[in-house]
């Protein structure tokens, strides 16, 4: 799977990212009233994944993404029962398509996935479908996070978000922006599982051989230890070396491909969008009731 994430090739997705965060921009000129999420975040970000993985154009629609986000966040209709088969039935789809040759698009890497598995039964199917909705997902809803959360804290940073759209320090400004965004407000909050190998005292408090222990990557990223000033939003900040992306064996595979996203699409909608203000007050903003991923439901805008 590293080769279809390595920065070079996902620097050949640039054009395409470009053009597409545009066409959907084209679609808000008009519009008064844009929610970043539904409107913008959402599609963009399921777009490139489905290119990346080789997902066939007609399954790239709001209904699958919705299948998706129900597996992590229940929803009002959404039973676990209904979820657990609208899931099994759209990675069967997938993956039929790839070994009838009926599915192509992109690099394809499901497709190659699917081939090796076959090829050197590897994997079991089990073991194939829960590999490509982890990629699906994550692929799609981290970045979709950062492109909300990000957006969000511009809004309640008009100083920075300026520096962000201004010819002259936009281009220069994109990468170190994204990583603070990242740092600032995390799209992941918590690390996955771990279990205690051993029985440890930290910081006053004992941690039992056996016991689940969640790390906490949104609270690291706020350390004044390892971040001066931590609470602050600073688009220049340097060094900075989050934990947005995990560590050591564990670092985010798609990387490469969120940071892509986040210099392309940030910069781009807040110009097209021009002045907005929240449509409603920060408090009631809705946040998704998922426990790993932090993420917006919806950002209403409206513009001045």
């Amino acid at each position: 799977m590293n080769t279809a994430f390595i920065p070079r090739r996902i620097a050949e997705l640039e054009p395409f990212i470009a053009d597409t965060a545009g066409r959907l921009l084209d679609r808000l000129d008009h519009r008064t009233h844009v929610d970043v999420i539904a409107d913008f975040a959402a599609p963009l970000t399921f777009r490139m994944i489905c290119a990346v993985l080789g997902i066939p154009p007609e399954l790239d629609d709001a209904q699958t993404r919705d299948t998706l986000m129900a597996t992590i966040a229940s929803a009002p209709g959404h039973a676990p029962a209904r979820v657990d088969h609208a899931l099994h039935a759209l990675l069967d789809t997938l993956i039929g398509g790839k070994r009838t040759g009926s599915a192509p698009g992109g690099t394809d890497l499901l497709g190659a996935l699917v081939r090796a598995s076959d090829e050197s039964g590897a994997m079991s199917e089990e073991e194939l479908r829960s590999t490509a909705y982890l990629l699906l997902l994550v692929g799609h809803d981290t970045t979709m996070n950062l492109i909300g959360n990000g957006t969000l804290a511009l809004l309640h940073h008009p100083d920075q978000a300026a520096r962000l759209t201004t010819p002259d320090t936009a281009p220069r400004l994109a990468a170190t922006a994204v990583e603070e965004l990242l740092r600032y407000d995390s799209p992941v909050r918590d690390a996955t599982f771990r279990c205690a190998t051993e029985t440890i005292t930290l910081h006053g408090q004992t941690i039992e051989r056996g016991d689940i222990v969640s790390l906490l990557i949104g609270s690291a990223n706020r350390d004044e230890a390892a971040f001066p000033d931590a609470d602050r939003l600073d688009l220049t900040r340097a060094p900075n070396d989050h934990l947005a992306f995990g560590y050591g064996a564990h670092f985010c595979i798609g990387a490469a491909l969120a940071r892509l996203e986040g210099a392309l699409a940030l910069p781009l909608l807040l110009r097209r969008l021009g002045p907005v203000a929240l449509a409603k007050p920060p408090e009631e903003l809705a946040w998704r009731p998922a426990r790993v991923m932090r993420g917006l439901a919806a950002l209403p805008v409206v513009r001045h």
